[in-house]
């Protein structure tokens, strides 16, 4: 372009000459720098490093629940076990919350000292009988560990380690709701994010989970008014 553009050139007239020239430089010099720039946007878009695929955990009695099941039923019969609205910590909410984490594709899971067959049938009367966020695989109790359901291991540190390894996270890239805050502190000494949460409501989750959102998948995860 430069060189079809000043063999034009005409010494006699070399003001206008260089005026007319010299716009045409300029103009195309601009189209030649956006196109660049746009490039390059395009190539950062594609390279950028992939969202990190995180994970929250949460505890389940006194934090997904409002009661302790545990200690309120221990071995009871699970068929003798009812699981009426006000058992949960906020049912409207984890009703919501727990698949829009599955649909960014957060993962999910449970940790607690209690029975797991407890934990599935709540989740399955929150959610419906044929609900699929939580399963015999991330609902971790202390018999993936070898010891009775019902007995406190010291934290939760074994099985968070463990659900981390298990979903190939960092523990870095979990958020941890408890409501025991030795379990919290505990937590957050393996580089865990943790809240305590007796029970969680939507407004620990504003102060905690829509931050922790916004830097894991870019965007906040807001409770809908």
């Amino acid at each position: 372009i430069f060189f079809r553009t000043m063999s034009k050139f005409d010494p006699s007239n070399w003001f206008h000459e260089l005026k007319w020239n010299g716009g045409n430089l300029l103009l195309w010099g601009s189209v030649g720098f956006g196109l660049t720039v746009g490039a390059l946007a395009i190539c950062y878009w594609k390279l950028r490093p992939a969202k990190r695929v995180p994970a929250v955990i949460f505890d389940f009695d006194q934090c997904l629940m409002k009661i302790h099941m545990w200690a309120t039923f221990r071995n009871t019969s699970l068929k003798q076990i009812q699981f009426p609205e006000e058992y949960f910590g906020d049912p409207e909410f984890l009703r919501w919350l727990i698949p829009a984490l599955h649909d960014k594709g957060v993962k999910v899971a449970v940790a607690t000292f209690g029975r797991q067959e407890v934990v599935l049938e709540a989740m399955r009367t929150l959610f419906g009988q044929d609900q699929t966020f939580f399963g015999t695989h991330n609902v971790s109790t202390p018999k993936d560990f070898g010891v009775p359901e019902g007995s406190s291991m010291g934290s939760k540190n074994n099985q968070l380690q463990a659900l981390s390894k298990k979903f190939s996270i960092p523990l870095k890239d979990i958020l941890f709701f408890d409501d025991d805050s030795h379990n919290i502190e505990e937590a957050k000494k393996i580089g865990v994010q943790a809240q305590e949460a007796m029970p969680l409501t939507r407004t620990i989750w504003e102060d905690v989970g829509e931050p922790w959102t916004r830097k894991m998948l870019r965007q906040p995860l807001r409770f809908p008014e």
